[in-house]
């Protein structure tokens, strides 16, 4: 049963058992192999679905600002009342003080939009992440980056 002769009967069983796997992995890899979920076959093909793309995909330049996808956030007015009114919601449905400040998170969750796509929109329009609350905001627009 064991392979090797050796004095020590722990050694030959663990040898027995490292065999024993390896035959298991071996035949493992053949069901695989036949299967065809193995990429390296014996043949060196590729299936065609694994293939290279045939070209590049389009990528946004990373310079280039998000433009809001809500086609009333792209417009300052638009996109400054809507925070605004989402803010006071907060603060009456909330009962925050006039001290008590309004977090990005509270406008996130309560208004329903991801903090990434907040920043962006944020970005878009001119403005600094440090200039929070929407109160704060100015009745004009501030200058908008030049890449937006």
């Amino acid at each position: 049963m064991f392979l090797h002769g050796s004095q020590d009967p722990g050694r030959d069983l663990l040898v027995h058992v490292v065999d024993v796997q390896a035959e298991a992995i071996r035949n493992l890899t053949g069901l695989l192999q036949l299967a065809g979920l193995l990429k390296d076959q014996p043949n060196g093909h590729v299936p065609e679905a694994e293939s290279e793309p045939k070209h590049e995909p389009k990528r946004r330049s990373q310079n280039k600002l998000h433009r809001p996808q809500n086609k009333l956030f792209r417009e300052w007015h638009t996109f400054r009342a809507h925070f605004q009114h989402l803010e006071k919601v907060i603060r009456r449905d909330h009962q925050l003080l006039e001290a008590d400040q309004v977090t990005r998170e509270m406008v996130c969750t309560d208004g329903g939009i991801p903090p990434k796509t907040l920043r962006y929109h944020m970005e878009w329009h001119g403005l600094r992440p440090e200039q929070w609350p929407p109160s704060t905001w100015p009745e004009t627009a501030p200058p908008r980056p030049a890449d937006a």
